[in-house]
């Protein structure tokens, strides 16, 4: 056969091959290879063609055989498109060639870019003994498009507004990013019932963001509370109503407005009844009132006071003593009833007179008088004052007769008629 190169696959057959002798008709043919190393290599195949005598002929067929062919693999891993947490593992491929049975198969993986959006290249490389290599690339484009996750996410409330609770503290994950940030923010509104948004925010290193809401509406059912309503009270009249320190408070608001109102019942001018009111309302309009009821009463005697000038100063049980030539007449118009809180009358009587003697009583005679100031309410009070009149001053003589001059041994004329007045009576004349 004539020499030939050839692929490493298509390597052919030794043919057969015969000889041909002039003496013997049937000489042996035998056949041989001889392979060198290397690549290319050649094989030599020698056949042998020998007689019966021994005689011999050789012949040699060279065979190239080249390796043109790259190794392949049983599959090749497809560019893909994935989310950082779901990269797939390094595949493991298996390579064949079509002449080398231990073929040399490496690995390689390169990342390009950070952050977000990045890009790993892995390469598998057959390489057969000849020096035929086949390169496969796969791409992953690793992409975040996914945000954060929240572990819980509070239920919208309804609550009174002194029962609004704590901000929920929140926890979040991420695929990509290990420490994603989480903003936490409040809005309250007004009015009543008001609301309360609260808003979390958590975002990653890529910008992917989710928020989730919770909306709290704070109602007020609750009356304010009245502090320091005093409790009912009687007080005579004159005295002042009491001032206590009087405030309301609310479980929601800060201030109170608080409204005041009085009523006076005085159809019992002896009994006068004050009712005293205080409404608080709070911003949500539930009112709370309170009220303290205050009788006045008079159950005090009006005053005496004397307007006479003789009698300034007088209390009862006192005498007032006058001169019989010196005396007053009084009565109610004497004195003044004095009442804090209703009219009042005065009254004025007189007792029996009590005629005295100068010498064995010392005065001439005694009268008992009194005034009485009684009120609308039947209160009373009354003085008593004696009144005492005595004859301090001596008679006066009013005609007495002449001096007169007499000669010695003339008789001394009888008393003549003397005239003597006295102001509390008969004056007696004595010789």
């Amino acid at each position: 056969p004539a020499d030939v190169t050839v692929d490493c696959g298509n390597i052919p057959a030794p043919p057969v091959v015969t000889a041909t002798d002039n003496c013997d008709s049937n000489p042996i043919v035998t056949m041989n290879d001889v392979q060198t190393n290397g690549c290319p290599y050649t094989i030599f195949r020698t056949w042998t063609a020998t007689d019966a005598c021994g005689n011999s002929s050789s012949l040699t067929q060279r065979i190239r055989v080249e390796d043109n062919e790259a190794p392949s693999f049983d599959h090749l891993p497809a560019d893909t498109i994935v989310s950082c947490d779901g990269i797939p593992p390094v595949d493991t491929l298996l390579a064949f060639d079509n002449c080398d049975t231990s073929l040399m198969l490496t690995f390689g993986e390169t990342t390009n870019g950070t952050g977000c959006n990045y890009t790993i290249t892995r390469t598998w490389t057959a390489t057969d003994d000849c020096g035929n290599t086949f390169v496969h690339t796969q791409d992953i484009q690793v992409i975040d498009n996914e945000a954060p996750l929240f572990s819980s996410v509070p239920a919208d409330i309804t609550v009174a507004c002194g029962n609004v609770p704590p901000a929920d503290t929140l926890s979040i994950s991420d695929t990509c990013d290990p420490a994603p940030s989480l903003i936490f923010n409040e809005v309250t509104g007004t009015g009543c019932p008001y609301t309360i948004t609260r808003t979390w925010t958590a975002t990653d290193a890529c910008g992917n963001a989710d928020s989730i809401v919770q909306v709290i509406t704070v109602v007020d059912t609750l009356a304010p509370q009245i502090v320091g309503v005093p409790a009912d009270t009687t007080i005579q009249c004159g005295e002042q109503l009491p001032l206590d320190a009087i405030y309301a408070t609310d479980n929601c608001a800060d201030s109170v407005a608080l409204q005041y109102n009085e009523v006076v019942d005085s159809t019992d001018v002896c009994d006068v009844v004050v009712t005293r009111t205080w409404t608080a309302t709070d911003d949500c309009g539930n009112v709370a009132t309170a009220t303290q009821t205050v009788h006045i009463i008079d159950t005090l005697a009006p005053a005496i006071v004397f307007n006479h000038p003789w009698l300034a100063g007088f209390q009862d049980g006192d005498t007032l003593v006058m001169d019989c030539s010196n005396t007053e007449v009084f009565g109610a118009q004497s004195a003044d009833a004095i009442d804090g809180c209703n009219e009042a009358v005065i009254g004025f009587t007189e007792g029996s007179v009590l005629i005295g003697d100068c010498e064995t009583d010392g005065f001439l005679l005694s009268l008992n008088c009194k005034w009485t100031a009684t009120d609308a309410c039947g209160n009373s009070t009354s003085i008593t004052i004696t009144m005492v009149i005595v004859d301090t001053l001596p008679p006066v003589f009013t005609s007495v007769p002449a001096d007169t001059t007499i000669n010695c041994g003339d008789p001394v004329p009888p008393y003549g008629n003397a005239v003597a007045e006295d102001a509390c009576g008969n004056a007696l004349i004595s010789a």
